[in-house]
Order: C-alpha cells, then sequence, then structure tokens
C-alpha cells in the first residue's frame, strides 16, 4: 500500500505542476482505519477561471479516473476574483 500512495501523491503533484496555475500544493497523508490522501492547492494570483483535469496511476502505472470505466479525469475548477487566496 505505502508504494500505492507513493505513487498516487507522485502522480497528483506531477499533474499539478504539469497543468494547472497553482503556486504551491501541499500533500497530506492521514492514514487509520481509512486513508486520506490530499492535495491542496493555492490558487493562482492572477484573476480568471482555470480548469485542472487529473488522471492519476496505481502502483502498478495503470491509469485511474472517475465513472464507473475509471477513465473519465477528475477535475477541479477554480475561479480567481481579484488575487491569490489561501486554500484551507
Amino acid at each position: 500500500m505505502q508504494i500505492s500512495l507513493y505513487r498516487i501523491a507522485q502522480e497528483a503533484l506531477n499533474n499539478v505542476f504539469k497543468h494547472s496555475k497553482a503556486s504551491e500544493a501541499v500533500v497530506t497523508l492521514r492514514m487509520g482505519d481509512t486513508v486520506r490522501l490530499t492535495v491542496a492547492l493555492r490558487a493562482p494570483s492572477a484573476p480568471g477561471t482555470y480548469f485542472s483535469y487529473w488522471m492519476l496511476r496505481d502502483s502498478y502505472g495503470v491509469q485511474f479516473g472517475t465513472e464507473a470505466c475509471g477513465c473519465v479525469p477528475f477535475w477541479a475548477k477554480i475561479i480567481v476574483s481579484g488575487g491569490a487566496t489561501a486554500t484551507p
């Protein structure tokens, strides 16, 4: 499981740097009965609407996303109306 979590975090950060205009990304991992891996982004400083589409890879290198087929990318839409904002 550790390798899978590492690969998921690695792919998420790779996608942030390749495809988003986020000025900062922070990865948090919490393990217990369930595992929660969070990638928090800081919005770009320039006003506008930004989209980020992510396909992740598991520890075997197989891409996955959403929907039953796992072939639809995760996505995020960020609207910046007036300058940088902190991610809670």
